[in-house]
């Protein structure tokens, strides 16, 4: 009796001390978990789907935009968040560390526990927070407290760029504008080498890319972006609670080097970000309200149409919008002389030449250095010369007792998201020799020269898929015209800045050769030159490019020829635009022939969304001498 005794006491006191240990087994415990994880049905939860970036089939059911199978715990983990969840519960109980990342489960997967936990409250004596010390370190190095959405404006010479970019800025709390360039963003995009421009938008378009998160300091991407590439870059501060900003931010360690299907119109650097952000608010469904085509603005406006998202706007200068303010601010006479103290003629003279005022002198002083600055920022390595001017240039303006009286760049009056939607569609009407036509026009994406220009990049066009079908009497309906991709860049020449402007285009359309004889004509169509800017709101060009054309009604089914395009923007107000243009190719190889043209376009805005055209052309072929006239009503959605 007294053994049974000490045997009793024994027992309740280890009970006592340890009733975890005596009530259940790690396994009974995994039990447990898997159990209530089933009754709260978190397979089904909203943001459980998103971390597992789940997205509805095609056939019916859910599939991940994950096929990497490392991403998953459960052999089945890619279509069943079910098999994922048990999966993912289990495997934190292990302390095997998995390849590749040699590190276990928790290490692996923070924002799955990190989630999980605080969904189930785990027991820290029957599943422990194992030590994750590069997790830790690479956590502590972004200290996630907010996020702010980048946008870079289009880079018209990058095919990757040409509808700009978006990236994710990981803010940390107590950082204000002037240290923003210290904290770290987060990037998608194609792993697509040095493969020329061809290559990557065909591999781009069909698929043939993976796509990749990665993380790096803000100020390399503002270097690349704001100064080498002179984009202009405008940042939309979000608002997401510092819980919200900690889960994504776990997620990102978990797509460390985790391959994405990269799609250039769809799958693009643009949606990926958005499943970021509906991991850490899933109530968003931000993706959902794609379902063709996602251009970077048009998410920067899905953004801003959620109340309350975008907290505040703020807008970035690239070096050329800055150098071209202060040109536009400064005198002929400070212009040429700043230009020589930036080459290195008179430096040493300026600050004592009697004949300029100290104003005078501190305005090509500050000119020059900002020219030369631009010049440092395009530089792709240290230019010694550029800076040792430049160093010089600094020393003599300390020397002048005078404020600076050019204003700093002002914020453009319309956002990128404030201009015009993406996608236009155009009813109108021509009439070609005697022959009345009603047409039907879609452009997809994205914006061309006479359309509003608020919140646009200057001079460019970008076109791709642009069509339109006639419908005429005694004719049907048909395919009147085509274009895959239409890219032009006017951008003006001043006397510090020299840009070359080019255009492209390839395009199908019907050439109607007599009353009975048509043909479809293909064209292949590229040049370059040179564009300047007269008076404030008005852009003369002059280009020269060659032409390679197919067609039916060709002797030789082809043709080969070049020559000059001439013309001019002119925005009359706000709400006005005219362009003229002259257009003159001789075809020297192949069908024989020459083609000239004159048109003259005019284009009304009623409002945002909303605009009309007028085109009047002349066009002399074959011996033909064409006139048609073209109105169309077009609407932007």
């Amino acid at each position: 009796m007294p053994q049974f005794c000490s045997f009793l006491i024994l027992c309740l006191s280890l009970l006592c001390l340890h009733p975890g240990n005596l009530l259940a087994t790690p396994q009974s415990y995994v039990s447990a978990l898997l159990q209530r994880a089933d009754i709260e049905d978190l397979a089904s939860n909203p943001q459980w789907l998103r971390l597992l970036h789940m997205r509805p089939g095609i056939g019916g059911g859910l599939s991940s935009a994950v096929h990497d199978n490392h991403f998953f715990l459960s052999a089945q983990g890619r279509r069943d968040p079910h098999a994922e969840l048990h999966a993912t519960l289990e495997s934190f109980f292990s302390q095997d560390r998995l390849a590749p990342w040699d590190a276990p489960t928790q290490c692996i997967f923070t924002a799955r526990y990190y989630w999980l936990r605080e969904k189930l409250k785990f027991d820290p004596k029957q599943l422990p927070e194992l030590s994750c010390p590069r997790f830790q370190e690479w956590y502590n190095a972004l200290a996630p407290y907010a996020l702010t959405l980048i946008f870079p404006a289009s880079f018209i010479n990058n095919p990757s760029s040409t509808f700009g970019h978006t990236l994710l800025r990981v803010d940390q709390e107590g950082h204000d504008d002037k240290t923003r360039l210290l904290e770290y963003a987060t990037n998608y995009a194609a792993a697509n080498g040095d493969e020329n421009a061809i290559v990557y938008a065909f591999m781009g378009i069909f698929g043939g890319y993976d796509g990749f998160f990665s993380v790096a300091p803000y100020y390399e991407k503002v270097t690349q972006y704001n100064d080498m590439e002179n984009r202009d870059i405008w940042e939309y501060a979000l608002n997401f609670s510092p819980p919200e900003v900690r889960l994504l931010v776990r997620h990102l360690w978990e797509l460390r080097g985790i391959p994405f299907p990269y799609y250039y119109f769809d799958d693009n650097c643009s949606f990926q970000l958005l499943s970021l952000l509906e991991v850490a608010r899933p109530s968003l469904k931000l993706q959902e309200q794609f379902k063709t085509w996602v251009i970077p603005v048009d998410t920067i406006r899905t953004l801003s149409a959620e109340p309350g998202l975008v907290a505040r706007v703020i807008f970035r200068p690239s070096a050329a919008t800055k150098l071209r303010h202060r040109v536009a601010h400064s005198s002929d006479t400070t212009q040429i002389k700043a230009k020589h103290l930036a080459l290195g003629d008179g430096t040493d003279s300026t600050s004592t030449n009697p004949r300029q005022s100290a104003a005078e002198q501190a305005q090509a002083l500050d000119l020059a250095y900002e020219y030369l600055s631009y010049q440092i920022h395009k530089s792709t390595s240290a230019e010694t010369d550029l800076q040792s001017r430049s160093l010089s240039l600094l020393t003599q303006r300390s020397k002048l007792q005078v404020q600076d009286s050019v204003p700093p760049v002002s914020t453009p009056p319309q956002r990128p998201d404030q201009s015009h939607a993406s996608s236009r569609l155009a009813i109108g009407s021509s009439y070609l020799r005697d022959r009345p036509t009603t047409l039907f026009e879609l452009r997809p994406a994205y914006h061309s020269l006479l359309d509003p220009e608020s919140g646009h990049l200057p001079g460019a066009q970008i076109a791709f898929f642009d069509s339109a079908l006639s419908l005429a009497p005694n004719e049907g309906l048909q395919l009147e015209h085509f274009t895959l991709l239409n890219l032009t860049s006017l951008t003006p020449r001043d006397r510090f800045l020299r840009p070359t402007s080019w255009y492209f285009d390839s395009s199908t359309a019907l050439e109607r050769f007599s009353a009975d004889k048509t043909s479809y004509v293909t064209r292949l169509e590229g040049g370059a030159g040179a564009t300047f800017k007269l008076g404030e709101r008005s852009l003369w060009y002059a280009l020269g490019g060659t032409s390679f054309q197919t067609s039916r009604s060709e002797d030789a089914n082809y043709a080969i020829g070049a020559g000059p395009r001439l013309g001019a923007i002119v925005f009359l107000s706000d709400y006005w635009a005219t362009q003229v243009q002259s257009r003159s190719s001789v075809y020297f190889a192949g069908g024989t022939h020459s083609e000239t043209s004159l048109s003259l376009k005019q284009r009304w805005t009623l409002n945002l969304n909303t605009s009309l055209e007028f085109d009047l052309s002349q066009k002399w072929i074959y011996g033909r001498n064409d006139q048609e006239v073209t109105a169309r009503v077009c609407k932007f959605f």
